[in-house]
């Protein structure tokens, strides 16, 4: 049971290490991180994602340029929910 619990240990330590090299970029038009994108739009800060073909982009939400706090929060809460799904996915093809 130990080499279980050892691999299940550097596992999660992998995983974690991986996620403290994440890192929002910046572009001048654009903010993205894992496959979540905010962009700017006259009125709005609209967040989208890439959609499951890699290419399209499917709308996440939209709050105005006055609250851009808002804009990260759904676009962070967006982005980890997609990375706990993934997780997920790979644990149980395991």
């Amino acid at each position: 049971m130990a080499s279980e619990l050892a691999t299940v240990f550097g596992m999660v330590g992998t995983a974690l290490a991986s996620l403290q090299t994440l890192s929002p970029a910046l572009s001048g038009d654009s903010v993205t991180f894992l496959d979540v994108i905010v962009t700017a739009d006259d009125e709005d800060l609209v967040i989208e994602a890439v959609g499951a073909d890699g290419e399209s982009l499917v709308q996440v939400g939209r709050v105005p340029r006055s609250a851009p706090g808002d804009a990260a929060k759904l676009a962070l809460n967006h982005a980890i929910a997609r990375l706990v799904s993934r997780a997920t996915e790979l644990a149980e093809t395991v």
